[in-house]
Parts: C-alpha cells; structure tokens; sequence
C-alpha cells in the first residue's frame, strides 16, 4: 500500500491518543490533513482526514524509539537533498 500525502495537505493539528482495545494499550499520534469543509454535515460527523500511527503501549520502548528514530530520519533526508540542491544552484 503507498499513502501519498502532499505538503499543501499538511496542518499543524497534531493529537496524542490513548486507546485500549482488547486489555492491551495503545498510543497514537495522529497528524489531521487539510479537509473539504462539505465533509462534515453535523458538528458531530468528524469525517477528517488523518495518519495516525500507533504504538503498543506495554511492549516497552523499542517501538516508540523504532517510530523517534524513523521520523527523525525522514526529515534528515529531506533536508540533505535540499541543502544539496541549493549548493548546487548556488554554484551555478
């Protein structure tokens, strides 16, 4: 499965989750993205888009630092091929 989400979909709308399902603990931290307003028809149908990505609670922190870590490196190699790209305009 590929999930493609565009920078013009992104907010600042960041929510922390706790969910216990089955007598097992969960967190999540779910990133809301920009939605159509004719999406909600009631102030109760909360129909936004999301990623939430969930971690077990109990199996301690190797999924927490596993999912730190993973991010961490997302962005560092974004901004490497950035930086590279503007040295290399700045040479030219």
């Amino acid at each position: 499965m590929r999930v493609n989400i565009y920078a013009e979909e992104l907010t600042k709308n960041i929510d922390l989750i706790k969910k216990a399902t089955e007598g097992k603990e969960f967190y999540g931290i779910r990133l809301y993205l920009k939605s159509h307003p004719d999406l909600h028809h009631t102030s109760t149908d909360n129909d936004e888009s999301a990623i939430t990505i969930w971690i077990p609670h109990k199996k301690g922190r190797n999924d927490f630092n596993f999912v730190c870590d993973l991010l961490d490196e997302m962005s560092r190699k974004l901004e490497e091929q950035f930086n590279k790209e503007y040295e290399e305009q700045q040479k030219a």
